[in-house]
């Protein structure tokens, strides 16, 4: 059976946020706020290279 990490079981448990990415709960939402500008800005820049709106052209028979 395989296993899924829930996010939110590991932000609550401090040593199993720190086996996964090696910081503690502290310094993972200090770090938060600039990941997510981060994200954020490399997502919109995704898009604006887009030739059609996400979803647009031919639909794959099925």
């Amino acid at each position: 059976m395989k296993q899924v990490i829930n996010i939110n079981r590991a932000l609550k448990s401090e040593r199993l946020l720190k086996a996964l990415t090696g910081v503690s709960v502290a310094e993972f939402n200090t770090l938060l706020p600039s990941f997510d500008a981060a994200v954020t800005k490399s997502k919109r820049e995704q898009k604006t290279n887009r030739k059609r709106a996400e979803g647009g052209g031919r639909k794959t028979p099925c």
